[in-house]
């Protein structure tokens, strides 16, 4: 008897009820579900993961080239799943104990959101994930069912992102900082563990300088102070193309620029990242191309000054072992500039490292953020300990079997 609370507090949410009836109607891509119910694709995404999770959506493949999902639906299998929870303790289970809890705020005059699913019994202090240029508050969900059952999950659309008003690029990565530190003020948030990816990794890296008190722990990945001028001009040629109205070829420009092209190095979900981020970048609204173009704007100009003093909490620098946009190199030698810094590279990923090996990159996040080793990791490269006071030790023999306090 307890699937019909499961059931019905899935189905209250209106566009998971909008999804519901849709598809009692017969099997839809997700394509088609998002102009049915009207909202973007992300928030679709999300909340087709939700009831795929509590086992009332299934996919099946097209038998022509098993390439297009087609959602339906399957209450027989809601029902085994529903009994099954009372069977055995899987994290799924867990993950519907925690609720969801939507904030509009306003920082400077912008208005912007902020998500958080909500653990009411945390094993640890509550993770903040800033995201990259094409991802919003509900681009996490596959982390934070990894996270839920242990902590409290917070995602934002900063000003400049997702539905958040536009942010002009004279306002810098310092303004959006600024803004993190008021949407802790605002929930009344306790010192975060802190993951900072890609363009949020830059204003992560600026809220930890700015406002340490606010962060607990940082996780940084493909996050670089100081950009090359060839990728900082192969961004800007993009920007140009779309101005220019050339999509083709701005769509060409920007995955070149965001994945490895070399097809020697083995990369996981290779294809299917690379035709997600080409559908995106295909798909963007002028209000989200808009915001992009600011966006790399304001990460370019802020990358060719002083950052100034780096942060000074334990900071774990991470990136794909083929990642071309902020390469090692770069981002081992930002971490080089921070006191109590270590840095390692994920094997068979590149810039987008989150999204080809989701999993490991959220047991790496749980094992960092619960003050777990993270030495002998099977998917990582040694942990080096590369702070400007850690002496640029690369024995991890010392390191070995010693928790991050």
């Amino acid at each position: 008897m307890d699937e019909a609370p499961v059931f019905l507090r899935l189905a209250g949410h209106p566009v998971r009820w909008r999804l519901l009836v849709a598809l009692a109607r017969g099997d839809r891509q997700v394509h088609e579900l998002t102009a049915l119910v009207g909202e973007a694709q992300s928030l679709v995404s999300y909340h087709l993961g939700l009831l795929r999770a509590a086992g009332l959506v299934s996919v099946r493949r097209s038998a022509a080239d098993g390439r297009v999902g087609y959602y339906h639906l399957d209450l027989a299998r809601g029902r085994r799943a529903a009994r099954r929870r009372r069977r055995a303790r899987i994290r799924l289970a867990v993950f519907c104990v925690a609720f969801t809890v939507d904030h509009i705020l306003s920082y400077g005059g912008f208005k912007y959101q902020a998500k958080l699913v909500v653990q009411p019994n945390p094993s640890m202090a509550p993770v903040l994930l800033l995201g990259g240029a094409f991802q919003d508050r509900y681009s996490w969900a596959r982390h934070e069912a990894r996270l839920a059952p242990l902590a409290t999950t917070v995602t934002v659309d900063l000003p400049g992102a997702g539905d958040a008003d536009p942010l002009p690029p004279e306002y810098g990565l310092e303004f959006l900082a600024d803004a993190v530190r008021h949407t802790v003020t605002e929930l009344g948030l306790p010192p975060l563990n802190v993951m900072g990816g890609s363009y949020g990794g830059a204003v992560a890296y600026r809220l930890a300088q700015r406002h340490p008190a606010a962060v607990r722990r940082l996780l940084l990945c493909g996050t670089a102070l100081r950009i090359p001028e060839s990728i900082r001009a192969h961004a800007r040629a993009g920007i140009e193309l779309f101005r220019a109205g050339d999509r083709d070829a701005f769509v060409h420009s920007t995955v070149e620029l965001f994945l490895c092209t070399d097809p020697a190095a083995t990369i996981h979900k290779r294809t299917a990242v690379a035709r997600l981020l080409e559908r995106q970048l295909r798909g963007l609204t002028p209000d989200q191309a808009e915001k992009y173009l600011w966006n790399t704007e304001r990460v370019l100009a802020c990358t060719s000054r002083d950052s100034g003093t780096a942060p000074r909490g334990r900071i774990l620098f991470v990136t794909g072992e083929h990642d071309t946009l902020t390469t090692p190199a770069m981002c081992r030698e930002t971490a080089s500039g921070c006191p109590d810094a270590r840095f390692t590279t994920v094997r068979h990923a590149d810039h987008l490292l989150p999204l080809q090996r989701a999993d490991e990159f959220a047991d790496l996040m749980i094992r960092f953020f619960g003050d777990e080793p993270i030495d002998d990791l099977p998917y990582c490269e040694p942990i080096e300990a590369v702070g400007c006071g850690g002496g640029h030790e690369r024995d991890i023999r010392s390191l070995r079997a010693v928790q991050l306090p």
